[in-house]
């Protein structure tokens, strides 16, 4: 029979163990379903021009107590052309605080050749536009493994 400090040590260090790990396969390296998209439409050159045709922008509420900061965003259509067919996509910008959002007239899009209303632009693949999921994932499984292996050396 393990005593209480051990169970906890060895569950602490399991949990380390798995937090580095994690840190460095979801963190650093990982990406998001849309990065993954886009180097495959990269690779097979499934890719094209897409232009803004129109905007919206959404009054935001305060954040805070202070009138000055609003959290806005802009939807925002663009349009682009896969053999000769014509597509249009919206895309959210959101901005922060007193700033504005910052989208392109003229970007790229990538899409799928079989259906090429399932796209992504390039502003939505960003790299580090996978980090505060990694990092949420990275925590979450280092906690779920100290839970599991405490549990279970207790009930051995």
């Amino acid at each position: 029979m393990m005593g209480e400090q051990n169970i906890r040590m060895i569950s602490l260090a399991a949990g380390f163990i798995v937090l580095i790990i994690a840190y460095i396969r979801i963190f650093l390296n990982g990406k998001s379903g849309k990065q993954k998209f886009v180097e495959k439409a990269k690779k097979k050159g499934n890719y094209t021009s897409a232009k803004m045709v129109g905007s919206k922008r959404r009054i935001g509420r305060a954040s805070s107590n202070n009138m000055y900061t609003k959290n806005d965003s802009y939807l925002v259509e663009y349009e682009y052309f896969v053999k000769g067919i014509r597509f249009s996509k919206k895309v959210r910008f959101h901005t922060c605080g007193n700033m504005s959002a910052d989208y392109p007239y003229e970007t790229t899009v990538y899409y799928n050749p079989g259906n090429p209303r399932k796209s992504v632009l390039r502003e939505e693949a960003l790299p580090g536009s996978f980090r505060q999921t990694g990092c949420f994932i990275t925590i979450a499984l280092a906690g779920i493994t100290i839970s599991v292996v405490y549990n279970l050396l207790k009930w051995l």
